[in-house]
């Protein structure tokens, strides 16, 4: 099967008001994976988004003009956060791409171990992880998070650099 053809692109603090529509867009669709909903965030002001845009690496893969996927690095936490494909888009390795370089960033910028979380039951993620050289460290966030009425973990994964 033929991959789309994908670019990534950093967003920065000019782009707030894209990225508080995208991160929406997430909290609305998938509380459950990102542990906020839309109710909660939706107050956001846009500067909150900008100063994020500011600290962290945030890219998007665009198909076209058109936003297929976000992912983004804490640096100086050394955290991946934000993995997110809109539907349309998942199966055709957008999620790789972004996680590839974000962790291409990470070297670049001397991070040498990498964490991030995962909904126990997003099975799915949890194996593009693997994939990536990521494992689980043993370490999680008991009932973080809600999925139809259950409580469900975060396990927390990490690799070296």
């Amino acid at each position: 099967m033929r991959h789309p053809r994908v670019t990534l692109r950093r967003l920065g603090a000019g782009d707030a008001g894209l990225w508080r529509s995208l991160r929406q867009e997430v909290w609305a669709l998938h509380p459950e994976a990102f542990g906020e909903s839309h109710d909660a965030l939706a107050g956001w002001p846009l500067p909150a988004f900008a100063a994020q845009l500011e600290r962290d690496f945030v890219l998007v893969a665009c198909i076209g003009e058109e936003i297929a996927g976000c992912a983004a690095l804490d640096p100086e936490c050394a955290v991946i956060e934000a993995v997110y494909v809109r539907a349309d888009h998942r199966g055709k390795g957008i999620a790789w791409r972004l996680l590839s370089g974000l962790l291409s960033v990470a070297r670049r910028r001397g991070v040498c171990r990498l964490t991030l979380s995962v909904a126990e039951g997003n099975a799915p993620a949890r194996a593009l992880y693997t994939r990536a050289g990521f494992r689980a460290t043993g370490a999680c966030v008991p009932r973080a998070l809600t999925r139809d009425g259950r409580f469900l973990d975060l396990v927390e994964m990490d690799r070296a650099l």
